[in-house]
């Protein structure tokens, strides 16, 4: 009889412990790392436009974070988002994809 009270003790202190682990943590994803996996999966499908609305979204919103450096470098290297291409084959503004007095095509400051 005491070995049962023994494990149900045991047990119960152990679902207190992994609930309280599971309350404090924040298992939601970071909104800088959604708008990068968005439009790495957006690029991936070959919705261009979406991809680098998103990528600089991203930039422009959080400009400190790591993903805003990955995602500086895919609108750099990538053809398919050169914001002058997006403005030519969608009804985009020149302004909303590109910066204004740059050379560059996807440079953003």
């Amino acid at each position: 009889m005491r070995i049962t009270w023994l494990v149900a003790f045991s047990v119960l202190a152990m679902s207190i412990g992994l609930v309280s682990c599971l309350k404090e943590s924040d298992f939601t994803p970071k909104p800088d790392s959604s708008l990068f996996d968005r439009g790495s999966d957006a690029l991936e499908r070959g919705q261009f436009a979406v991809a680098a609305i998103d990528f600089h979204t991203l930039i422009n919103t959080y400009p400190d974070s790591e993903y805003a450096a990955m995602a500086k470098r895919i609108l750099d290297n990538d053809p398919h988002l050169d914001c002058h291409t997006l403005t030519d084959i969608y009804i985009f503004t020149p302004s909303l994809l590109c910066d204004e007095g740059t050379t560059g095509t996807n440079s953003i400051q």
